[in-house]
Formats: C-alpha cells, structure tokens, sequence
C-alpha cells in the first residue's frame, strides 16, 4: 500500500471520529442536547421504537390482505453499504413484527419497562432469527447520527502535567492553566480514568430538580415533540452506586461547587456491540443471576486516584444485565432454565431493580425470551406461573404458512452452502409446500361463519396451502363461492389462533428441510438437487416416526399425512414441468391466452352494457361474439354456474380491484392467472399427441448425437431445449430429467 492511501485511511477514520462527537464535555454534551433533546432523553424502550422506525416500513400484499413490514427484519437484503456487513433476515412473520411493535409502544406509554417480551413457539420458527435482526438493527443504528448514545467517565489530570488548585485536592497547588473541562486532555495528561459500568445516562449527573428544571425548559421552548413522554429512568433517577460515591466525594471537597465536579466529566459516545457485549447481551441458560459486585479499591490501576478517593470502599457492577443496561438482554432458551434460577426477574421486570449482595442496581434495558413451546406448556402447569404471567407478555411465533415466503429461506441457505451442484427449478418450491402442507389443520366449518364453513372444510391440504399462499381457489368452486373464501382467508387464518395446538405450531421444521436438501444434494444417483432427490430423501425421512412429532399425529381426512403429500408433490412436479414444456414446444405464441382473456372482458363488457363492440379486421362495430364467450367459458366455468352470472363476477372482480389501486391500471394478466393457466391446459390437452412426439425428439437429441431426426424436428427439439435452459433455468441433465419423466408418466399412453 502506498504511503498516500494509506494517509488517506487515517485522516477518514479521524474525520469519521470527529464527525461522530466522539468525546464531548459536559457543557458541550448539554448543548447537543439542547439541539436535540428527544434523541437525547430516550430510555432504553424509546430507543428501540426509534430504531424501528429509522429503518423505515414497506406494505407487503398477501393473500388477506396489506400488511406493514419493518424494514429493520430485511438487513442485508439489496444492501451492500459499509453499514450491512452483516445478513440478518425474517421471512415473513409481519404480524409477530407488529405486535413487538406494538408492545413497545406500551412500555413507552408506561415510562419503564415492566415486561419481559417473550417469543414462543415451535423449534426453528424464527424466534431467534427475530431477535436476532433487532439486535443487529440496533448496533447499525447506534452508528448513525440518529441512532447516537452518550455514557461519561470521570477524568483525573496527572498534576505533574495539568496544575490546578484541588486536583489532587491540595491547597498548596497554583494552578498553571485554566481548564473548563478536562474531557479533551491528552492521555499521558491523565493519571486516572473511571468508566462507568452500568453506561449511566449522563443527565443523571444533574441533580433531579435541576434535571427536570432543564428539560421542562426545553419542553416549553417546543423543542421536544409533543408526544414525547420522559421515561421513569431519566424522570425519577439517579446516578449508580459507584457513580454517586465519587460525586458525592468531590461535591463535599469543592464545597458544593458543582460547576467544579463537572470538570471531571468526559462524556463519551458508546456503540451497541453483541460481540463485545455493548448494551446488547444473550444469556445461555445457566444457573445463576445475571449480575455480581466486586471491589476494585485495591486495583493497582487506580492507585493514582486522589487521596480523597482512595479511602473509598468502591465495588464494581459486572454480569449481564450490567453489560445490557441501555439496551437489550436476550434470555435465549428461558423456560430451559430451573425456576429458581430466574425468579428474580419477577422484581426485576416490575421495578427495574435487581439487587446484588449489598448493592441495588437501577436498570434501563428490555428484557426479551425466547422459548419452545414444550417448555412453554411445562412452564404453565407450575405454581409460580400466574406471577410471572403478569410480568412477562407473550408472542407467539408459529411455523410460516406461506410456501413461497418459506421457499426463500432455503434459496438463501443454500446459496450461502455453496452447493457443487446445480439446484433444478422447483426444488425449494416443493420442499416448502411440502413442509407447509404437514403444519396444517383441516378447517372446522363450525368455528368459521356460516357461508364459507362448507367451502372450506372440502379445502385439501394442497388447495389450503395454496388458497394461503396466493389466494388459488380450485376450479371446481363458482364464481360466488371463490369470491367468499378470498374474502375469508384471514378467518382461516385466525380460526386456531388462540388455540393450544394452534395452526403452525405442528408439522416440519425448517430445520429439518434444510437437511433435507442438504442430503438430496449428495444422492450421487441424479446429477443435480432436483426434486426427484428430494422426493427420495423424503421417502426415507417419514420412516423415522419415533424422531419426528409430526410424523406421529394420526392422519385424518387428508390432512397430516406426511406420506400422501409426497404423492401430491410428485403430481405437482409434473403439472409444473408439463407446463414449462408446453410453454417451451412453440405450438402456441407468448401471450397468446393473455390475449385470448383481454379479448373475452372485452367482450363482455360489452355484452353487459349492451354495446357494440369494434371488429379489428372490418373496423365495423358488432354485437359481442356469443360463440366465442361460450367457448373461453366452457373452459373456464364450473358445471352449476350460469353464464350471466359468470360474467358479472368477472367484471366486479376488475372493479374491485381498480378500488383497491386506485390510479393505477389494472393487471389483467395477474389478476387472472389462473384463468390463463386454465386455458393453456385446455389446448395443450387437445394437442397431446404433437407435445409428446416433440418431448420424444427432444430426448433423441439429448442422447443420440447421429439421430435420424428431420432437419425440422431437430429444429424444434433444440428450440425447445433452448427455452428450457434459457427461460426456465434448466441445464441440460436435467432437461432430461425433466423430459424423460414427463415422457414416462405423461406421454406414454399417447400413440
């Protein structure tokens, strides 16, 4: 590196330092408050909700409608900025993400923090990654200017450097330079330094009346927001033990000069680290308090305190909670612990206090849990829960019951595996549906209101999965009928909610499906992790019925059954690359059923409105064509459905989706997938025999490079190979894989 550059990278990290205020006097520090004084006076509740709301929030669209998701649980997502070393990421789970929001809210309202905030649910459903994304969130916002926080040391000037009458508290001393502060001095101008354990909040330095007296001053000069409520910490406070001994000592020698004392305050700006447990820890369970006293007068390193000092009987906080205060502790695994060992969080979550042999210390942190739902159920049958009930609030984390939300978890492990093989299409997709398909319950048509109960208690495992994912309703329904399961997805949602067994509480853990794919990913049998692997992989996990709580539940009216799903899987795989290949054979144009339905609503708007309608080729207005909605609604309909009827839904399903964006124009081709899905099957089906004789030269192609093919068919074949692996992602192999299956379980009986 050459001299230059390197230069460069010094005088960055200096401007960066002084840019941050990095160390500050006491006068300085007020005037910063001064400029800001909310940002300066938030407890530890206060500073997460900030932190929350810096990262900003997005709407996300799901079957049941907009949700609000916080940013803060997409780090690392699409961002590669000198603040993103890490990759902290929650799939999903925007509701638990609300009500965590919403419980600080409440312990603002409060003034404390009177809770512990506890994430429960089943192994690997993202308790830990939750928390861990807050965690994270809060150390790169402490970074930022708006994410600053404040601790103080007290600074004692070496008096062979800096003379000052009372430094070493001698009277014969003159003093050679007149220092406001001595926050700014040199470190060989420094005999002793005291930090402060517990990250004391420096306006407790100011003696309450004072305190209140400044900060109600800048209230009435508008400065803080109107809703901003002074927390019970900065309100009703004071300084740690320690602290307030070497105040108390130095106020007494300089006669109450407090102007005097505040010469020895170095305020300094602190960054929240889970590495070097800065304001953020996680407990392991363990047996004994999180918190202990030592002496440290006899500390050779403060030998060179004043005598004054000396004679003190000084003892130092250290554990957990010291290391959290200001900030967050994380009790991983709570309920793993023996009672006793956490019984004083029942004062401590209530008061804010947890006394340490002879010292009380005074907390400022949140207090967050994590628990599995065994230990959670064991928990609630002890005499001591109704107490800790009143002080700890839950948040259930269930498993997602989305399969393509649980799809990117996998694509992103796997991704960061580095798997020597290719990854098939698809391959994430099934394993996902699959693991959702085990979590679900079969709907109970007396818990839901009357008009949809029916609907949906007839919902298979597969159509629920899919009615959740996307809002799929199966073709069989009616246009009335689809209409009220859309509109009750939430109340299936909601339907177990409040149960003990609750819907996603049972089934397949991620955890377990990742190892899933990781063992499909070394079957030396096929040549990429394609969902054939998979499948096999599953075979062989669903013997282990005595490993596994989801593999022991008693199936029943479809749903958990782990087995049957497989079977399921395997037709699904096959409707997919049947679709792909037939969208890969060139028998039909792009679009051209996209087309077909534009074509069909507009006809039919003009058959409702009793218009004509303009033919493209004669540029001559006629009345719709009765035929041709006939033909796209034989296709489409369901056997007991009216033609009117039909037809009306189709237009109020527009209207209502122009109402929910308004000015924007409607996706036709999103709001009616299915329906072209529906009627490329339909054609594809009436030209069976042309897809399996192109699926057969596609496969001479593959294996035989001296083929006796036609110039024209091994034309089409490579075309169709082309698309494959240029749209679809496909390599080669598995082109035929893919084409091989389809040629053996879909194309066979065709002559």
């Amino acid at each position: 590196m050459e001299t230059l550059d390197f230069l460069s990278f010094t005088r960055s990290v200096q401007q960066r330092f002084e840019e941050a205020r990095s160390i500050l006097s006491f006068g300085e520090y007020l005037t910063e408050v001064a400029k800001d004084p909310a940002r300066h006076s938030r407890n530890s509740a206060q500073y997460i909700q900030d932190a929350f709301r810096f990262f900003g929030t997005r709407t996300v669209e799901t079957p049941y409608g907009k949700e609000t998701r916080f940013c803060i649980f997409d780090q690392g997502i699409g961002d590669n900025g000198p603040l993103a070393p890490k990759v902290s990421w929650v799939a999903g789970q925007e509701q638990v993400q609300q009500t965590f929001f919403r419980m600080l809210g409440n312990l603002v309202r409060q003034g404390r923090n009177t809770r512990l905030l506890l994430f429960h649910g089943p192994n690997g459903s993202g308790k830990s990654s939750i928390v861990q994304s807050i965690l994270d969130g809060l150390e790169r916002y402490s970074h930022t200017h708006e994410g600053v926080l404040y601790r103080f040391n007290w600074i004692f000037p070496s008096e062979r450097k800096v003379k000052r009458s009372g430094i070493g508290f001698s009277s014969e001393d003159k003093p050679a330079l007149d220092l406001s502060s001595y926050a700014h001095l040199e470190s060989e101008q420094i005999d002793a330094r005291l930090a402060s354990p517990m990250k004391d909040h420096p306006l407790l330095l100011l003696p309450r009346p004072e305190r209140l007296r400044f900060l109600d001053q800048l209230k009435q000069q508008g400065l803080f927001p109107k809703d901003f409520q002074l927390s019970e910490y900065l309100r009703e406070g004071d300084l740690s033990a320690r602290n307030r001994m070497i105040f108390d000592v130095l106020l007494a020698h300089y006669a109450g000069d407090f102007e005097e004392v505040l010469r020895h305050i170095q305020i300094e700006r602190f960054y929240i680290s889970l590495r070097y447990r800065h304001a953020v820890v996680q407990v392991e369970p363990q047996m004994h308090v999180d918190a202990a006293i030592r002496q440290v007068t006899a500390d050779h390193s403060l030998g060179a305190l004043p005598k004054a000092l000396s004679t003190l009987n000084l003892f130092e906080p250290l554990g957990a909670l010291v290391d959290a205060n200001r900030g967050v502790i994380e009790y991983t695994d709570l309920l793993k612990r023996p009672v006793e060992a956490f019984k004083y969080l029942l004062g401590t979550c209530e008061t804010g206090r947890a006394t340490v042999d002879r010292v009380i210390l005074y907390l400022d942190l949140l207090m967050i849990g994590t628990a599995n739902e065994q230990n959670l159920d064991r928990f609630k049958e002890i005499a001591e829960f109704t107490s800790f009930k009143s002080r700890i609030e839950l948040l259930p984390v269930p498993y997602l019951l989305r399969y393509s939300i649980e799809q990117a978890i996998y694509d992103q492990q796997l991704q960061e595996s580095n798997l020597p093989k290719h990854i098939t299409p698809h391959t994430t997709e099934l394993a996902s549906l699959w693991a959702v398909m085990t979590r679900l319950r079969r709907p109970n048509p007396k818990r839901l209101p009357d008009e949809v109960g029916e609907l949906a208690a007839s919902l298979t495992p597969l159509e629920k999965a899919r009615l959740y994912d996307h809002a799929a309703i199966p073709q069989r329904f009616h246009s009335k009928q689809s209409k009220l399961l859309r509109q009750h997805i939430d109340a299936l949602l909601q339907e177990t909610r409040n149960d003990l067994h609750y819907e996603g509480r049972i089934g397949a853990s991620p955890r377990e499906i990742r190892i899933l794919l990781l063992n499909a990913a070394q079957n030396d049998a096929y040549p990429s992790l394609s969902p054939l692997a998979l499948f096999d992989e599953m075979e062989h996990l669903i013997q282990e019925r005595s490993v596994y709580e989801f593999l022991q539940l008693e199936a029943k009216d479809g749903y958990y059954d782990p087995e049957a799903f497989i079977k399921i899987l395997r037709d699904v795989h096959l409707d997919i690359i049947d679709d792909e290949f037939r969208r890969a054979s060139g028998l039909v144009q792009p679009d051209q059923f996209k087309r077909q339905i534009e074509r069909y609503i507009d006809h039919v708007k003009a058959y409702l409105r009793k218009e004509k309608i303009n033919n493209p080729l004669t540029q001559k207005p006629e009345d719709p064509d009765q035929k041709f909605m006939r033909e796209v609604e034989t296709v489409l309909m369901s056997k007991d459905e009216k033609h009117d009827d039909f037809r009306n839904a189709i237009i109020s399903k527009i209207a209502a989706s122009s109402l929910d964006n308004p000015g924007q124009k409607v996706d036709l081709a999103r709001l009616f997938a299915d329906a072209i899905r529906t009627l490329e099957r339909d054609f594809f089906t009436q030209h069976k025999k042309r897809l399996e004789r192109i699926a057969r030269h596609i496969l001479v192609l593959l294996v035989d490079t001296k083929h006796n093919l036609s110039d024209s068919e091994a034309q089409d074949a490579q075309d169709a190979i082309d698309t494959l692996t240029r749209d679809f992602g496909y390599t080669r192999p598995c082109v035929r894989e893919m084409i091989g299956l389809l040629a053996r379980k879909r194309y066979a009986e065709t002559k």
